[in-house]
């Protein structure tokens, strides 16, 4: 099936909670990826900090990953996942989705950009609770 191919200038991918096989932030790397190579990124970047650490916790190369997402579906993708990423077990794949999640700022400079950015969202930033981790910040930015 032809994956969709998302217009990152034009609209968010997926919000990182998303999750794929049971990991967390699968179908936004995909939808960035995707839109990579067809030229609507936009401003997003992949990979980002946190498409590493999935694709290092899988055990993935980004630029195989990519090549396999702009051909496949989201279905055959998780097929695909699973023949060519490093074998991870449910309470693997449920442990690193929450510290992916719950993941913030780890160093001066990180606390720094985080606040910056948490500043730039202005009225936003006020929801039930201010940002505590980067997916909160992510979904913050995008309206979610």
């Amino acid at each position: 099936m032809e994956p969709h191919r998302p217009d990152l200038t034009r609209e968010a991918p997926r919000s990182p909670r998303e999750c794929m096989g049971g990991i967390a932030h699968l179908p936004r790397m995909l939808d960035k990826t995707r839109a990579r190579a067809a030229g609507r990124l936009g401003e997003y970047i992949y990979p980002c900090p946190l498409d590493r650490r999935v694709l290092d916790f899988l055990d993935l190369e980004a630029e195989d990953f990519a090549e396999a997402a702009t051909a496949l579906g989201d279905a055959e993708m998780e097929g695909w996942i699973e023949a060519h990423a490093a074998p991870r077990d449910e309470a693997a794949r449920k442990e690193f989705s929450e510290a992916l999640l719950s993941r913030g700022p780890e160093d001066d400079a990180g606390r720094a950009e985080f606040a910056a950015q948490v500043a730039a969202l202005g009225d936003r930033a006020h929801g039930a609770r201010a940002p505590q981790s980067w997916a909160d910040l992510i979904d913050r930015e995008e309206g979610r």
